[in-house]
């Protein structure tokens, strides 16, 4: 068995392999790894498997630098989801050999790897809060509705009585973009560069989306959706908080997982959140199933794994500081700092 770097001649085996992998993930996929590079100065090092003249495994990384600042190898920028795909533990066993190797050589102060399962584990330090939140089985439910808990279903009829329109766009929109400006300030995240949503539609194509709710001519929550398989993710979403009032979400979401299902889709995914957090809570009443994110971390030079997990408890003050930026400083700082936090 042999672990290769990716080459354009193998870019299309490698998306079939992630397609039809179970544990494949839209954020495997080439169109990812293109969105990412053309915004980001990040090394792409896709590495894959070959014995017998087929694909056996693959791996998606990126190494992050950053003027000398986080040298950090990491599965995947930007994604809640990386990590290898293997046909086996022999293979896996291989990848960590392999990733050893390049962190070590590389000089990379810390390895990350956000896997969705437990069966792509290496075995390094867990660490982490985020679950991610998932409806299974939608063509199995006679009726969405009677499926919700109680409470969820009087907001969805509580939503409906403002007559919302439910609107499916084709490109990025100038009314999604200022979304979510407001959202990421409203979370204390730097927000995107614009250009950071038009690679990813661009590069996924008809494979992704942007749904609005509007009240009264004026577009006050949207989304944008990639579709993978059988699934339907809800990836990046916001709203309006002046809005709040008539559940514009709840109605989002609700008409997301109709849709979904009655177009044939078998799992519509919310996407994660951290515990005991206000988006946390959101997603839980769903009634959806909770899946803890087996994330890692390593460190080919002895670096501190608890200081590194922990630096997020390091962020706070940064993060309410954001929120009491103006807007406008937001929208024009946040493309310039997001790049140290991938």
């Amino acid at each position: 068995m042999d672990i290769k770097l990716l080459s354009s001649k193998m870019e299309k085996r490698w998306d079939d392999y992630v397609s039809r992998h179970n544990q494949g993930t839209p954020f495997h996929l080439i169109a990812w790894r293109n969105a990412i590079s053309q915004n980001y100065p990040y090394k792409a090092n896709y590495l894959f498997a070959y014995e017998n003249d087929r694909i056996c495994g693959v791996f998606p990384l990126f190494g992050v630098e950053i003027f000398g600042f986080k040298k950090t190898l990491l599965s995947l920028p930007f994604a809640v989801y990386g990590g290898p795909l293997t046909d086996s533990s022999e293979v896996l066993y291989c990848f960590r050999n392999y990733l050893l190797d390049l962190g070590i050589t590389g000089k990379y102060k810390y390895i990350e790897i956000r896997n969705f399962s437990q069966e792509q584990y290496f075995g390094f330090m867990r660490g982490s809060d985020y679950v991610t939140f998932r409806i299974n089985d939608l063509q199995k439910e006679r009726d969405v509705l009677s499926q919700l808990p109680q409470k969820t279903r009087n907001l969805i009829r509580k939503s409906e009585r403002s007559n919302f329109q439910y609107r499916i766009c084709n490109s990025i929109t100038e009314d999604f973009l200022d979304l979510m400006t407001l959202t990421f300030k409203r979370h204390g995240t730097p927000y995107f560069p614009n250009s950071h949503f038009i690679a990813i539609k661009k590069e996924f194509d008809n494979k992704i989306d942007i749904r609005e709710i509007i009240y009264k001519n004026k577009v006050i929550a949207a989304s944008l959706n990639i579709f993978f398989n059988d699934q339907m993710h809800c990836y990046y979403a916001g709203s309006d908080p002046h809005f709040w009032s008539y559940a514009p979400n709840v109605y989002m979401y609700y008409q997301h997982i109709c849709w979904a299902k009655d177009n044939g889709f078998k799992v519509f995914e919310f996407g994660r959140s951290k515990r005991n957090t206000g988006a946390y809570n959101f997603k839980k009443k769903w009634g959806a199933e909770i899946y803890t994110l087996p994330y890692e971390i390593y460190s080919p030079q002895n670096g501190n794994l608890v200081d590194y997990w922990k630096r997020g408890s390091n962020l706070e003050l940064a993060m309410t500081i954001w929120r009491r930026l103006p807007l406008l400083l937001t929208k024009k700082l946040g493309p310039k700092v997001v790049v140290f936090f991938p």
